[in-house]
């Protein structure tokens, strides 16, 4: 009997998670149970504060990991902590940059600011390489 209370109330939080700003135009600003915005739904992705889904590229070439996100106004905001030192993966036959490739260390105790959905370029991979730096690559679906 409790499982099945359990049940109906997970059922009731899913479809009242969703917070849209506007219609069903994209982005979308969604939430966890907790009311926390960690979630942007895009037209061809999602940006969320986990590990695996928060890296974007910023179209002023800058490596960041989504935190969280925020309405200021009808605007979504995006708290974000930026990669430092950000250095080319390989540099011939041209360097790595010019494809939108990087390699940095991850540290986070870097630089945090407040982003705008119309500075994101592009969704991010990333990947612990051998020389235990991680190698950001963009998702070419989202570009």
């Amino acid at each position: 009997m409790a499982q099945a209370a359990k049940r109906i109330i997970e059922r009731e939080n899913i479809s009242s998670n969703v917070k849209e700003n506007i219609g069903n135009t994209h982005p979308k600003l969604l939430t966890t149970h907790q009311g926390k915005y960690c979630k942007i739904q895009f037209e061809k992705f999602v940006l969320a504060s986990n590990t695996k889904d928060s890296w974007f590229l910023t179209k002023n070439c800058e490596v960041v990991s989504m935190q969280s996100a925020k309405l200021n106004g009808s605007e979504i905001q995006m708290h974000g902590k930026v990669c430092k030192k950000l250095e080319d993966f390989f540099k011939s036959p041209f360097s790595s940059h010019f494809i939108n490739i990087y390699q940095a260390d991850v540290d986070f105790s870097c630089t945090e600011k407040f982003f705008k959905i119309t500075d994101v370029k592009c969704k991010m991979i990333a990947l612990k390489g051998l020389n235990g730096k991680y190698v950001f690559m963009p998702l070419l679906h989202t570009l």
